[in-house]
């Protein structure tokens, strides 16, 4: 079922290039996060659940926040983070570069140990909120989403408990802010 925050969750989607990237290279993202995919058709195969490689330890992603400073600041203080602030993460899957392989001009190189990756394609986008303290269905103020890769359906919004069970211990009221 659709939540209150989907359709701004998607004008976000296709605004977010907008916003101030926080680091001109892509880093690697941690582990125990993904993406909800859209549900399949009654007649679409499913993947097994089996346990594998961490599904967000294999991607590449850009951090993007609505006020670029404002996060900053909230990366240099454990001060509240203001209602309003945005940030979306834009995943990719990462594709290693042969060792004589030279990378795309357009794509930043991310070294993991011996090997060279490079931003693929993209697979989701990640999405916070600050609607502010008191606010019903929120994680003390956050609502969380995530989209299709296209940005063009939400997948989840709300209280994501995926989510959830990373930010609560995030050192910045729910932010990380160590991309800076």
């Amino acid at each position: 079922t659709p939540s209150p925050w989907d359709a701004e969750i998607l004008a976000i989607a296709a605004s977010y290039k907008g916003y101030g990237v926080i680091a001109d290279n892509p880093n690697w993202a941690p582990t125990d996060c993904a993406a909800p995919s859209m549900p399949p058709s009654p007649d679409t195969p499913r993947l097994s659940a089996a346990e594998g490689t961490s599904a967000h330890g294999q991607k590449l992603y850009y951090l993007y926040a609505k006020d670029r400073a404002a996060y900053v600041r909230t990366g240099a203080s454990n001060g509240p983070v203001d209602v309003g602030q945005i940030v979306v993460k834009e995943a990719f899957a990462p594709v290693e570069l042969g060792k004589d392989a030279a990378p795309h001009e357009s794509k930043k190189v991310v070294r993991k140990g011996a090997k060279a990756f490079v931003p693929g394609e993209r697979t989701a986008l990640f999405v916070m909120k600050k609607v502010g303290r008191g606010t019903p269905g929120t994680d003390d103020g956050w609502i969380y989403a995530t989209t299709d890769a296209e940005g063009k359906h939400v997948t989840a919004s709300g209280k994501i408990e995926s989510c959830m069970g990373c930010h609560t211990v995030a050192p910045h009221d729910r932010l990380f802010a160590k991309d800076l």
